[in-house]
């Protein structure tokens, strides 16, 4: 769907609020010319790496790319992977402050390890203990930001954000 299918869909510039499991895709860049002496894996030369929003914050970065008003509801840790994803969203002139950190968690990254352009593993940290606690500040804001926007998307990865009383609330 292009931009100008959605404005006249909307008849003006669309904000969307987006609201979901907040991640960070990490991908790391190699060659494999060996295997590993130690055990029968490839030995990645690392050349590059990369950082994306990912989950719900891939579906911002679409839709920034699109060229419409984004916001953002979510948590991640408070970690250096949650600074990374802060920082890409700041990049990009995305509030965050529909985002909380909660020091208790991971935020949940996932890291892509690519040799000759083929993935030959992925790790994955997530965060999926979601402490009702924190997340009341946020569902209580929902109503307010809610009013402000053009439309709402849910975004679950099953990653615990989006929690039956979240959504509830979210539907209310």
């Amino acid at each position: 769907m292009n931009m100008n299918v959605l404005k006249q869909i909307f008849k003006k510039n669309p904000k969307v609020l987006v609201i979901g499991d907040l991640m960070l895709d990490r991908y790391i860049f190699g060659e494999t010319t060996r295997i590993s002496p130690e055990a029968p894996v490839p030995v990645v030369k690392f050349f590059n790496e990369k950082f994306m929003l990912g989950g719900c914050g891939n579906v911002v970065r679409n839709l920034d790319n699109l060229g419409l008003k984004t916001s953002i509801i979510s948590a991640i840790g408070k970690d250096a992977t949650g600074k990374k994803i802060i920082d890409e969203l700041c990049n990009r002139n995305i509030s965050i402050s529909g985002i909380v950190q909660i020091p208790t968690i991971y935020t949940t990254e996932k890291m892509r390890i690519l040799s000759n352009e083929q993935q030959i593993v992925r790790v994955d940290w997530d965060a999926n203990q979601f402490d009702l606690k924190y997340l009341n500040k946020l569902m209580n804001s929902f109503p307010e930001k809610i009013k402000e926007h053009d439309g709402v998307l849910i975004s679950d990865y099953g990653k615990g954000f989006c929690k039956t009383e979240v959504l509830n609330e979210i539907i209310k």
